[in-house]
């Protein structure tokens, strides 16, 4: 690899736009396509580079989608600390996603107030790889169990918080943002609070892994010019909670999620929610005073091609509420 490879390679990680491996998926986009015609429009080959969502659940790995509801806009916040340039261009990423034709709307609010919260660093931002330009967080709420059938969950997005810094991360020349690169960023993240986890090597969408594309995005949005993201359609021409798989797995690798949400029913936590990251995935309730009860998917690359591969790690507030000795054993 050249210098001047190793040097792209090096920015990409840097700015967290590094794409995570989706050879050898554990679905078709195809079969998923026969199930939800409108996604045969918006191409299903789209949905090849997500990472789904997962739930461990009686001697089954479910893979699904899931996406915010367009039946109402969705409550955003913007960083009350936003100097005039970086809140121009944060109101442009967020225009260019209404128009993006996802059906999506945005209802600005206080902070306090609003489902999908903006902040922005003064210093970089911890990612799954280290530091970087912007995180993520986008979380899964499913419904009740009796609601659930064989293609579809209950399972819509309830909170997400994107957060964004104002500088160059630390191994690169220290600066600020130029105001497309601020704008081009805020676009790629909050492509990820709409429910796309994973990158993409297409440079016209906002999952794209080229720092150079994403700037280029930040440009035409600032500008105010028509675009719309393929592959962001593509999730919202589907329902949120539809079913990728359904991979049986051996019992005692999802005994802790099962007991668990046995736990949480008899105890009415709030939950199962499902967080998905770059390398790991969260399954989490929570009690009435908002302490989480969470298990970890580790691995999640290699679970996800597979899915016999699933390890559930318990957290220690999790791991109390479940006493060893009823653990199944491989």
């Amino acid at each position: 690899m050249s210098r001047r490879a190793r040097r792209r390679v090096a920015l990409a990680a840097a700015l967290g736009l590094v794409a995570a491996g989706c050879a050898g998926r554990a679905w078709d986009p195809e079969d998923l396509a026969l199930r939800h015609p409108a996604l045969r429009e918006a191409g299903p080959g789209r949905l090849g580079a997500i990472t789904p969502y997962l739930l461990p659940s009686h001697g089954t790995l479910i893979l699904f989608l899931c996406r915010w509801t367009t039946a109402a806009p969705l409550p955003v916040s913007l960083p009350l600390d936003a100097e005039p340039e970086e809140r121009r261009a944060l109101q442009a990423a967020l225009r260019a996603w209404e128009g993006a034709g996802l059906g999506v709307r945005f209802l600005q609010v206080q902070p306090q107030q609003a489902s999908l919260v903006l902040e922005l660093s003064d210093g970089p931002v911890s990612t799954a790889t280290g530091t970087g330009s912007g995180n993520t967080v986008a979380d899964c709420r499913l419904g009740a169990p009796s609601q659930a059938h064989s293609e579809q969950l209950p399972a819509e997005l309830v909170s997400a918080s994107v957060r964004l810094a104002r500088r160059t991360p630390p191994d690169l020349v220290d600066r600020a943002l130029a105001p497309a690169e601020l704008a081009g960023a805020a676009l790629h993240e909050i492509g990820h609070a709409l429910g796309f986890q994973g990158h993409v090597w297409t440079e016209t969408s906002a999952l794209a892994s080229s720092p150079r594309a994403i700037r280029v995005l930040g440009e035409r949005v600032l500008a105010g010019e028509p675009w719309a993201d393929p592959h962001l359609r593509a999730l919202y021409a589907v329902p949120s909670g539809a079913v990728l798989r359904r991979a049986p797995v051996e019992m005692w690798r999802t005994d802790l999620t099962d007991r668990m949400a046995e736990l949480g029913r008899k105890n009415a936590l709030d939950g199962p929610f499902v967080r998905v990251g770059d390398r790991a995935a969260r399954v989490f309730w929570r009690d009435a005073r908002g302490l989480e009860y969470g298990l970890q998917v580790l691995n999640l690359e290699d679970v996800l091609r597979r899915p016999g591969r699933l390890l559930v790690v318990p957290e220690p507030r999790t791991r109390n509420a479940l006493p060893r000795s009823r653990d199944l054993r491989p």
